[in-house]
């Protein structure tokens, strides 16, 4: 599959939207249900983005920053994003909506998700 998704030529740097996309929406195809939320913060001057899921963090590109060492699946807030500053917290369906540039990513951001899980 040739696909273009922003910056995750730089995985983990640099991309933790994008992954975060990815991820929320390959939730959604298997928990249509499932509230995700999609957190915006800041650790010193760089902007870092991962989402929430029945007040779990997942964040795939945590070990982008030298103090960590690891993605967080399925972690506690407090343990994991307590030196982050300025969270705001938006459902994932309202970011997809006044994000500029997902309108015409979204098809891509779905077709991968879908081979990520096997599905056809």
């Amino acid at each position: 599959m040739d696909v273009e998704i922003p910056f995750f030529w730089q995985f983990p740097r640099n991309c933790c939207e994008s992954a975060s996309i990815l991820l929320s929406e390959s939730v959604l195809l298997v928990y249509p249900e499932k509230q995700i939320y999609f957190v915006r913060s800041r650790l010193d001057s760089t902007i870092h983005i991962w989402i929430e899921i029945d007040d779990l963090v997942f964040d795939v590109t945590l070990d982008q920053f030298e103090k960590y060492d690891a993605p967080v699946i399925g972690g506690d807030k407090v343990m994991h994003h307590n030196r982050f500053d300025e969270c705001e917290s938006i459902l994932y369906e309202n970011e997809k909506a006044q994000n500029s540039w997902f309108p015409e990513k979204e098809q891509t951001f779905k077709e991968v998700a879908k081979s990520i899980l096997g599905i056809a």
